[in-house]
């Protein structure tokens, strides 16, 4: 799931946010776009009292480390599976990046494998990627 949040509307109370916060643990959205507020000229939001940027910064990051700790645990759970991703892309060095099924971004070490199918088996998880071992092309 996707999903996109804005932080910092004027009438956003303690509250609101962790309100917020609760659906984003229970949804667990694998993508999640974070913006801050900002008021549009001419409309009712832009003559609302702002609320301190201090504030927002710290909602928005409070957010993003959140977010992070969801997509490792999630990725975590795909370790030791197996999976055929499309080598889509050269990534450093002699690593490839390929996506699965799923389209979670997976990195491979190996040589020429742009365009090829592969079977591959994940090692190691990260928060926005996970790393494979490639078992057959």
């Amino acid at each position: 799931m996707s999903t996109d949040i804005i932080v910092g509307y004027p009438a956003e109370t303690d509250e609101d946010f962790k309100r917020s916060v609760e659906i984003i643990k229970k949804t667990k959205p694998i993508i999640l776009n974070i913006s801050k507020f900002w008021p549009s000229q001419g409309t009712k939001a832009a003559e609302l009292k702002k609320l301190k940027a201090g504030i927002i910064k710290r909602r928005a990051i409070e957010l993003m480390d959140l977010h992070r700790e969801i997509c490792l645990e999630e990725n975590k759970k795909l370790i030791g599976m197996k999976f055929k991703c499309l080598g889509n892309r050269k990534g450093f060095e002699d690593t490839f990046l390929a996506r699965n099924s799923d389209y979670k971004l997976v990195a491979i070490k190996g040589k020429n494998l742009l365009g090829k199918l592969l079977e591959i088996k994940i090692v190691k998880a990260l928060p926005h990627y996970l790393i494979g071992k490639v078992l057959q092309q």
